[in-house]
């Protein structure tokens, strides 16, 4: 699995760095064992014509602390994402922490944590009824609200 880098701090082309509230445009580039993103000013992105995957989002207006269920929410859904035999149940936890306003989607299948910029991206998946029941009973047993 590869991983995607998260969101940087100043634009990839001319160097700005980006304040709360700046429009920012991100770009994905699969390369042959890894993902290259770049990340551009709203001024540089107007210039652009991005290919691959690609999406618009705007620094959050100040950094709030994340609550402890948040914490414990994104190790559970990291902890699917690290194992491929879980990808289902990562796509499925994924759409509810966008649900919940942890994670913003970026695409059909491209995730991201607002709060620290990391992307995930992730093979949909059709959902089942199954899945959610065992969702809800996986997410019992790490004390995690359920779906």
């Amino acid at each position: 699995m590869r991983k995607i880098p998260i969101r940087s701090r100043r634009c990839t082309q001319d160097g700005t760095f980006f304040n709360p509230g700046d429009i920012y445009l991100s770009a994905l580039v699969e390369q042959k064992d890894a993902w290259l993103r770049q990340d551009f000013c709203q001024k540089c992105a107007e210039q652009l014509k991005p290919q691959g995957h690609f999406w618009k989002g705007v620094i959050p207006e100040k950094e709030t602390v994340a609550s402890p269920e948040d914490g414990s929410l994104i190790a559970v859904f990291k902890k699917f994402y690290a194992q491929d035999h879980q990808q289902s149940f990562a796509y499925l936890f994924a759409l509810y922490l966008e649900r919940k306003g942890i994670f913003a989607r970026r695409g059909r299948a491209i995730f991201e944590e607002l709060q620290s910029g990391e992307v995930f991206h992730l093979q949909p998946v059709e959902v089942k009824p199954e899945m959610a029941r065992q969702l809800s009973e996986i997410l019992e047993a790490h004390a995690c609200p359920s779906v």
